[in-house]
């Protein structure tokens, strides 16, 4: 392949001359960049929310340290970047490829924010994403949809992330729910003590769950309990 940019088609589209999803640089010998070392800091945190969902459906999650900020966060669209209550994230969510939404959406989302699509995040036949992306997972071990990490049982939409924890509160973080299409935003709710092996509390209260960042955090679509168990 001759050296230059290439717009990844699958992660996104070519409109207007500019790549919505992720482009590949090609080097003179033929070769790709290295991919860059994980910042320090960042932690593997996963992040599954129950969910009965049908075909079509799609659930994100939007979040981040709004009661740091004293719920003062940028209202977007596109201001991430500069956005008190945004953290930033890698996507590091292994999935077939039939995961093709997860897939294009997950490109370019560098922040878990409050605000929506980012300005660089991929997009799906066209369609913009409405948050950070889930995938949905089951613990049958002979499923496509398995994950390793679920335990718990059919249905758990999960995303794996590197979590900037130094970004966090306190080292925790909180997150909502948003369902596509239609539903939109997941109800408010008074978190519980979390079960778990790690479990807890966390220490502010909040009406959105609250994660522990370098965890496996467990919600319920709606519901105050929570698990957090050891990655």
């Amino acid at each position: 392949m001759p050296a230059g940019d290439y717009c990844d088609q699958y992660a996104g589209s070519l409109q207007n001359g500019k790549c919505t999803g992720q482009t590949i640089t090609v080097r003179d010998d033929g070769g790709a960049p290295p991919t860059p070392s994980t910042p320090t800091g960042y932690q593997k945190t996963i992040i599954f929310i129950k969910k009965d969902t049908y075909q079509g459906q799609n659930i994100f999650i939007r979040g981040g340290i709004s009661h740091a900020n004293k719920d003062v966060c940028s209202p977007g669209p596109n201001q991430q970047a500069n956005d008190p209550c945004a953290i930033p994230i890698v996507h590091n969510t292994s999935v077939p490829f039939v995961y093709a939404e997860y897939i294009s959406w997950s490109q370019g989302d560098q922040y878990l924010d409050f605000e929506g699509s980012e300005e660089r995040q991929g997009t799906y036949d066209g369609a913009a994403p409405f948050g950070t992306p889930l995938a949905y997972s089951t613990n049958d071990a002979t499923a496509i949809e398995y994950q390793p990490y679920n335990k718990y049982g059919s249905g758990y939409w999960m995303v794996q992330l590197l979590v900037d924890c130094k970004k966090t509160d306190q080292g925790w973080f909180e997150l909502k729910g948003y369902l596509s299409p239609s539903v939109g935003w997941e109800q408010d709710i008074s978190q519980k003590k979390c079960t778990g092996a790690l479990g807890g509390s966390s220490p502010f209260s909040s009406k959105n769950h609250v994660a522990k960042c370098g965890a496996v955090n467990v919600f319920t679509w709606g519901s105050s309990d929570c698990i957090i168990d050891s990655v």
